[in-house]
């Protein structure tokens, strides 16, 4: 891929307004996870060539890494709205309209999905997310192991299932949660998302050093990709908060501001770099933060909940309470909502 950025890039130089370089540059760099410059070749190419759906379909895939869920819908909508109904663009968007918070949305493209094919295990793993999502733990487990018996080198099905294992927070489920980590890695030693389940499951162990560790070594192989570094970032906060130490709050917002240069639109970093600065008592920067991502995603629970624990920090306790109870409403399993509304 990177021989084909480079001769690519060649051609463009060649010949300027060549929307089909483009394109195949943008798609380069989408396999390499160079999402945003993924993102500027596939806009200058359906600039120069608007009705290019491949365009399209990739760009989606580049505002999806980059944290954009609201550009990258955008995009699948449009092949949505131009007749396009195949099964790999309902399976784009069900995730997306989920995020949104459009779950009955995203229940249907991914019923469709399943009714042509009842063994899709994309399908079948978001299906589990949602109902997950419900509160519908042990009916989600089921499905992800219907997934893993579909397909049992399908290394995402073991991180999905981990990652509802972790839920519980039980000692066995934290166990289980790291053999499928463990059984990931083996299938896909190059995912970074298995590495950062591994991570998850070793901070629930409350073995926060192993859990930074599995993700520098990801990192490393990954330097521009913004959703490790962010999941780095997750852990040096809960360094912080859990031993009480300032410089791992302040390394979490270097991390969170490298992913924010990396993915400008990655809203879960500026709720993480808002919860860093809260804990340095740094709350005009943590408010500007909680702000900006509202804008973004004015249905997140996250960010309602950012809100909620903002105001408490700072005795303003009336304005806690709608936020809290947007956070609950938006997410009723949402412990430190409910915690802070007390």
């Amino acid at each position: 891929w990177h021989q084909a950025v480079q001769e690519l890039t060649a051609a463009i130089q060649s010949a300027p307004n060549d929307a089909q370089a483009y394109y195949l540059r943008g798609l380069a760099y989408n396999q390499l996870r160079d999402s945003g410059d993924a993102d500027a070749d596939l806009t200058k190419a359906l600039e120069l060539e608007p009705d290019m759906k491949g365009a399209l379909y990739q760009r989606a895939l580049a505002r999806r890494e980059l944290g954009d869920p609201v550009g990258a819908l955008a995009d699948a909508d449009l092949l949505f709205d131009a007749g396009v109904r195949d099964p790999e663009l309902r399976l784009l968007r069900a995730p997306l309209l989920r995020e949104l918070g459009r779950n009955s949305e995203a229940e249907k493209d991914l019923a469709a999905v399943l009714e042509k094919q009842p063994a899709q295990t994309s399908a079948l793993k978001q299906r589990a997310a949602i109902l997950n999502e419900l509160g519908r733990r042990k009916e989600a487990l089921v499905g992800y192991g219907a997934a893993i018996a579909a397909d049992p080198a399908d290394a995402m099905a073991f991180l999905l299932r981990a990652a509802t294992l972790m839920d519980s927070k039980e000692r066995n489920d934290i166990k289980a949660a790291l053999a499928d980590a463990s059984a990931a890695i083996k299938l896909a030693p190059s995912l970074p998302l298995a590495y950062e389940t591994k991570a998850n499951a070793h901070s629930f162990a409350y073995e926060l050093e192993e859990a930074v560790a599995d993700l520098s070594t990801a990192i490393n192989a990954n330097p521009r990709s913004a959703r490790l570094i962010l999941s780095r970032a997750v852990m040096y906060r809960s360094i912080a908060f859990q031993r009480k130490d300032k410089t791992a709050a302040r390394k979490a917002i270097v991390d969170a501001t490298r992913a924010l240069e990396l993915a400008p639109k990655l809203v879960a970093a500026l709720n993480i770099r808002s919860n860093a600065e809260e804990y340095l008592h740094q709350y005009d920067l943590s408010l500007a933060d909680l702000t900006a991502s509202l804008k973004t995603l004015p249905k997140n629970a996250d960010v309602f909940n950012g809100f909620c624990g903002h105001y408490f920090s700072v005795g303003k306790y009336e304005q806690a309470l709608p936020s809290c109870d947007n956070a609950i409403e938006l997410s009723p399993r949402n412990s430190n909502a409910h915690q802070n509304r007390c």
